[in-house]
Order: C-alpha cells, then structure tokens, then sequence
C-alpha cells in the first residue's frame, strides 16, 4: 500500500484500544469517547463491556506484542484483555461467558451467556502459552 506505513497504524490502533481500559485498570469498556474518557452522560451503553470482545481484543493484542516483542504489551494485554474480563466476565453459577455486562451492575440480570464460544477457549490457551514460554 503506498504511503501507508502499517507500523504506525499498528500503533495507533494500539493507543486507540488501550483507551478502553477504564476505571484505574478495573474494566474494558465497549464505548469510550475519542479521547478515551467515560462517556457523558452515562447510559447503559457507556457502561456495556462485552467480556468476549474483551477477550478477543485482547489475543489480536497478544500477537502485535509478540510480532514486536514487547513485553509491557503482553502483560497488559494478559492482564486487562484476557485474566480480567475472563474474572468478571465468568458466570460462576452456570459457567460460560455473559455475552455482556453492566459495570456498575444494574442490568446484570438480563445478560446472556455465551455458552460456547471456540475464540475464547483457544484464546485463552494461547495466554497461558505465551505466559508460560516467557
């Protein structure tokens, strides 16, 4: 592609994703605003974080930081993109995964569970992996 340089765009979208780690670290939030803060007002959809798209970010994170060999990436991508959403994001009643969650738990009630979901099962795999090859 002429005059695209793809390492910059790989880390712009680096930037761009991190934005969506909110509250101190404690969550993935499926909607930020273009600068990376809350969204204002705080509706339903400011709160949504949806553990599987977390997780799944969280693997295309894992492989940029294993093409660049960067290791903060790696970590923060484990920490936030996969251990995380995988902790909140796990119905411990009934196993699988919500299809998506309130951060502040007012509709937690009405979420589905992805029940099976292959993208999380070998992205998971592929964590443990990474962590224990390093």
């Amino acid at each position: 592609m002429d005059g695209v340089d793809l390492r910059e765009v790989r880390e712009w979208s680096v930037q761009c994703i991190r934005r969506h780690v909110q509250r101190s670290g404690t969550c993935v939030l499926d909607n930020v605003s273009p600068d990376g803060s809350e969204l204002s007002p705080g509706g339903a959809a400011a709160r949504q974080m949806t553990p599987g798209l977390a997780i799944q970010t969280g693997w295309f994170l894992l492989q940029e930081a294993s093409r660049t060999a960067d290791v903060e990436l790696r970590d923060f991508a484990l920490l936030h993109f996969i251990e995380q959403p995988l902790e909140y994001g796990w119905d411990k009643i009934y196993g699988g995964l919500y299809y998506y969650i309130d951060v502040d738990g007012i509709y937690n009630r009405l979420c589905y569970k992805w029940i099976t979901r292959l993208e999380q099962s070998s992205t998971y795999s592929a964590a443990n992996v990474e962590r224990k090859s390093n």
